[in-house]
């Protein structure tokens, strides 16, 4: 027969679940949406990789700015003892960001001569971008020097992790 008997009733369908997933905490009465363990292990893993890059850069810029103070003070007084200083400082920076950025922020391991030409390609990019936003900044909005550095510094800093995450190091 085409009807189920009474005793052989098929119950109806549930209704769709909402699309909560297991929280990544203990439940603390809040019905919100949270993410899933995995979802929170690599929003972790990328948190504290981003806490470690920062670092790095804290380190790094306090590093690069000694050693431009040393050479400026070992170089002759002369027009170009500012730019040969900076030269200097930031090569060595970009030495000391390459190891300290590939082995401990972000643990890579593919081969060294890919990520060191991605590394310099992408540190290119940036120090060209970030002088076009630091004289744009003080041609256009009248800032000094130091303020429109500052200015640009973060958003280069958040950019220059992406890249590094996603691309360089990846």
């Amino acid at each position: 027969s085409s009807q189920p008997s009474a005793s052989r009733r098929v119950a109806p369908p549930a209704p769709p679940r909402s699309p909560r997933l297991r929280p990544n905490r203990p439940f603390d009465g809040d019905p919100g949406v949270r993410s899933s363990p995995r979802q929170a292990g690599a929003a972790g893993l990328q948190a504290a990789a981003l806490l470690r890059f920062l670092l790095v850069r804290g380190a790094n810029t306090a590093a690069t700015f000694a050693i431009f103070c040393a050479m400026l003070h070992a170089v002759l007084a002369g027009p170009h003892s500012a730019a040969v200083s900076q030269g200097v400082a930031y090569a060595t920076g970009i030495a000391m960001s390459f190891v300290a950025n590939r082995w401990w922020t972000l643990g890579a391991s593919a081969p060294i001569p890919r990520q060191l030409s991605r590394f310099l390609a992408a540190h290119l990019c940036a120090l060209n971008g970030s002088s076009l936003l630091i004289q744009a900044a003080i041609s256009r909005l009248d800032l000094t020097p130091t303020l429109a550095w500052g200015l640009v510094v973060g958003p280069t800093t958040v950019v220059k992790f992406v890249v590094q995450h996603f691309w360089v190091f990846a």
